[in-house]
């Protein structure tokens, strides 16, 4: 069960759905590195309680790549 991530600073982009439904997940780190999140990538994460978005994210898709947020 995959309950934190940190995304690596060699990662770009973050794929639509790449975390879709990944109820266990409670927080994760995003660098600088990441210009780009797709579409629903965090969608249904619903115990995410703890984000970190550095300097660099650029562009979230259309969709609820960001409803983690709200």
């Amino acid at each position: 069960n995959l309950h934190s991530i940190t995304v690596g600073n060699n990662i770009h982009t973050i794929k639509k759905y790449a975390f879709y439904n990944c109820e266990v997940l409670t927080e994760i780190t995003i660098p600088g590195s990441v210009t780009t999140v797709g579409t629903m990538a965090f969608a249904q994460c619903n115990s995410l309680t703890n984000v970190e978005i550095q300097n660099g994210v650029l562009t979230f898709e259309s969709g609820k790549a960001y409803q983690f947020i709200i």
